[in-house]
């Protein structure tokens, strides 16, 4: 979650829809406020969702619906396969001790942890399905208690980078190029991570996203 007050903007970050793109790209323009921290205890969270930024920024009188908010959406297989991914590339890290993240750092640890807790006496489609029942489903990102939306603009992550750029004309922002960072690499192709029971658990999660831009399993 990402506040300007002189361009008067949020973002509302749904998790793997590009959020640290959007983050590492506007940051160096010093046009940033606030920065949502990645911990849940903080005040404006980094994955709020707009009812609980509209809460936070209440608290502070300010209003949300002075700002351009702006959250992006993505396909929720694809979705639900980049978490795997990125559990799955992290946990390798993990176990090989990569030499360029800082072990001692308990943040980097207890992150590691989690991705073996994971994958622990799980196969990967139980690992797919644990991912899947664990995570908020895109609507709530962006809509309020009566699922009505709350965000002046939804962007598609498949088309990320025009997106961005009309982004930032709207809130009269230079665009900077939008860096493509955090991508995770896999080996297991999303076809073989999915069979049908998870296709259709993911269809009736994710039915509001699905219907808002119409996305199949591909």
């Amino acid at each position: 979650m990402l506040i300007s007050h002189k361009h008067k903007f949020i973002t509302i970050d749904i998790p793997k829809t590009g959020s640290r793109s959007l983050r590492e790209s506007l940051q160096p323009l010093k046009i940033l406020d606030i920065i949502g921290p990645p911990t849940k205890q903080s005040v404006f969270y980094q994955h709020q969702t707009a009812q609980e930024c509209m809460r936070d920024m209440s608290d502070i009188d300010m209003k949300f619906n002075e700002y351009h908010s702006f959250c992006v959406v993505r396909n929720p297989w694809r979705r639900y396969y980049s978490f795997f991914k990125y559990y799955r590339h992290y946990l390798n890290k993990y176990i090989a001790k990569d030499p360029e993240i800082d072990w001692s750092n308990g943040v980097f640890t207890r992150q590691g942890e989690s991705c073996k807790r994971l994958f622990e006496n799980r196969s990967d489609k139980q690992a797919l399905r644990h991912l899947i029942m664990s995570q908020r489903p895109q609507h709530e990102y962006y809509s309020d208690a009566q699922n009505n939306n709350m965000i002046s603009h939804i962007a598609i992550f498949e088309d990320f980078d025009n997106e961005f750029v009309k982004f930032c004309t709207h809130v009269n922002v230079d665009a900077p190029a939008l860096k493509h960072n955090n991508k995770s690499s896999s080996c297991i192709p999303m076809h073989d991570v999915y069979d049908q029971q998870l296709i259709d658990m993911v269809a009736e999660k994710e039915k509001q996203v699905i219907k808002l831009n119409k996305y199949e399993f591909e």
